[in-house]
């Protein structure tokens, strides 16, 4: 007989294992783990240079005082909404996290679970001088992004656990991830 005290839903297996050698998000929630960790491995490597000479030609510092010293700052799984005036939020911050979920019956012994990730990368508060200079940056995150997603790895990243230049997705346990649209705010 088989044993259903143990099942997998996308890639994590349950119950969960009450061992802290990863993080609570890895175990729990893989398919944000590797997403958040290649989006901002994807971030530095095809945009870091540039971001970095726009942050010295402006002098923009993080809403700490303190220097930028990557294109990716921060990096969260949850809405970072009410968190945004905490200082240890470093700017650029890149959240990605579940917004919501749909479920339904593929067939009658399998079910999809359809989630809504958002994706943020926010800049500390700019100039108007700043702006100019940085926020046509937020068209390259858009495309790196998307062009990554599409493809699902990079020569140059290696996913946790894996070789490089290894498919991400395949470690996320999603089936199928994509963009439906972006927002410049």
């Amino acid at each position: 007989m088989a044993d259903w005290g143990t099942f997998k839903v996308g890639g994590t297996t349950y119950p969960l294992t009450a061992s802290t050698s990863n993080s609570a998000l890895l175990d729990s929630d893989p398919s944000i783990f590797y997403t958040l960790d290649y989006f901002g491995a994807m971030l530095v490597q095809h945009m870091g240079a540039r971001f970095m000479a726009e942050v010295v030609k402006t002098g923009l510092k993080g809403t700490d005082g303190k220097a930028i010293t990557s294109v990716v700052g921060s990096k969260l799984s949850y809405d970072p909404d009410p968190y945004l005036t905490q200082t240890q939020i470093k700017f650029p911050l890149l959240a990605v996290y579940r917004d919501n979920a749909v479920f339904s019956e593929k067939s009658v012994t399998h079910e999809r679970d359809t989630s809504v990730v958002q994706v943020l990368y926010v800049l500390p508060p700019l100039s108007p001088g700043q702006a100019e200079r940085l926020t046509p940056l937020l068209h390259s995150v858009n495309d790196i992004l998307f062009e990554r997603t599409e493809v699902g790895a990079d020569p140059s990243y290696t996913p946790p656990g894996g070789t490089l230049g290894g498919r991400v997705w395949l470690r996320s346990g999603m089936d199928m991830v994509g963009f439906t649209s972006a927002r410049y705010m």
